[in-house]
């Protein structure tokens, strides 16, 4: 943990450091930190920054471009600045959080920034999605936990409507408070057209989650197989799976499989 009543300069014996695999750092107050602008980090396998203030988009996305290992990008609480875009590309990149409502609520400094990401994997967690718009490209795989606020189901269609050639989807319905929606939000059927695996977990039942599988399986025309977590405390969904097995399906290949859980899901394992 830093305090400093000034900008931050990373020494060069630190992102020089070839052993070092999990770094963090933390300002007491919002300060700035200048990034190293020549390679380093090799050996970087997770970085989370907190209280952080970045000035540059085009040095930021320099910076996880010359760690070439780097698998976990945490941001928390960091003030972006005036940029407006906050760009992300990584061929090694799997897991991204964004947690800007902790611990500062005013710490979130995305409000008026699109958020640019060209990755294949994605764990993504957003504390207030409403503030920021998102663009994707190339993306693959997503992991996606819904936040218990109301625009949790907006955010997963959102996201959803970026993702052209998505193939495996799994959601976490954990700590999901129950949303009106209507599957007419997602503009076109194509966000499912490449889909062939999702994983649904923490299912209860709700009528947004039932009407989210029918759109799936109406439109998954790739679709191989749906795997659907019930929550520990559904104890008997015989009813509500033989809703499901009802739902007309477009892929004549597509295996439903209904998992019963014994305890709630470790969303970090995901």
């Amino acid at each position: 943990m830093v305090f400093s009543d000034g900008p931050v300069e990373l020494p060069h014996f630190l992102v020089s450091c070839e052993s070092l695999v999990y770094f963090k750092f933390v300002f007491g107050l919002h300060e700035v930190l200048k990034l190293p602008s020549s390679a380093g980090f090799v050996g970087l396998n997770m970085l989370s920054l907190m209280n952080v203030k970045l000035l540059d988009c085009v040095s930021f996305r320099t910076f996880i471009s010359n760690c070439p290992v780097l698998e976990h990008l945490n941001l928390l609480a960091c003030v972006f600045s005036d940029m407006k875009i906050l760009d992300i590309a990584s061929v090694s990149l799997k897991s991204l959080v964004i947690d800007n409502g902790y611990p500062d609520p005013g710490g979130d400094g995305l409000r008026n920034c699109e958020l640019k990401l060209c990755l294949e994997y994605l764990y993504l967690t957003l504390a207030h999605p409403e503030c920021f718009k998102t663009s994707f490209c190339n993306l693959k795989s997503l992991k996606l936990i819904l936040i218990p606020n109301d625009q949790s189901m907006n955010l997963m269609v959102g996201l959803l409507n970026c993702f052209p050639n998505l193939e495996a989807l799994t959601i976490c319905f954990a700590w999901y408070e129950t949303v009106e929606f209507s599957v007419e939000d997602i503009p076109s059927p194509s966000v499912t057209y490449h889909l062939k695996m999702v994983e649904l977990l923490e299912v209860r039942g709700g009528k947004n989650e039932l009407e989210f599988m029918r759109f799936l399986l109406k439109h998954g025309r790739a679709l191989d197989g749906m795997s659907i977590s019930w929550a520990a405390d559904i104890k008997d969904p015989k009813d509500i799976t033989s809703e499901i097995m009802k739902f007309p399906r477009t892929s004549s290949t597509v295996v439903l499989k209904f998992l019963q859980l014994k305890s709630e899901v470790d969303v970090s394992r995901l």
